[in-house]
């Protein structure tokens, strides 16, 4: 192929590199995430039944009761703490879908333009040799199409 075909294959296949990295990246963090809510809804329903076990609404003294419960106090730590990660892990899976969104559309328009080029160097170019690398670049466009399907 030419130089410049050659030159934007090579940007394309950079730009689905890191595509690619962006998308193991949302994928871990996606699963991090779930991870990170499922411990805390356990972590809420066991906190929720000590208390449904150990305290009654309306007892004047259930503050300091529950002030004074070291079992209590760690339940209710372990809970802050999950519910910390999940809304940091929420953020971040935010931004890492928002990464990788960007990073595709950039792929879509890299081989947009590489159709242009390719189209024109079929429409423009007269000479048979120059045109040798057309069949193998419409092939990596549609093969870089299909997994973007």
């Amino acid at each position: 192929m030419g130089k410049k075909t050659d030159a934007k294959i090579d940007t394309i296949n950079k730009a689905l590199e890191a595509w690619r990295v962006s998308l193991t990246k949302w994928a871990k963090t996606k699963d991090s995430l779930a991870r990170a809510s499922a411990r805390s809804k356990e972590l809420i329903n066991k906190s929720q039944d000590y208390y449904d076990k150990h305290y009654v609404e309306g007892d004047q003294d259930r503050e300091k009761k529950m002030a004074a419960d070291k079992q209590w106090q760690q339940m209710e730590n372990e809970v802050k703490q999950t519910l910390q990660a999940v809304s940091y892990l929420a953020k971040q899976s935010k931004e890492v879908t928002t990464e990788t969104t960007k990073l595709k559309m950039a792929v879509k328009a890299l081989l947009a333009d590489f159709e242009k080029f390719i189209d024109d160097k079929d429409k423009n170019t007269k000479l048979g040799m120059n045109k040798k690398s057309v069949p193998a670049a419409r092939a990596f466009i549609k093969e870089i199409k299909s997994a973007f399907a």
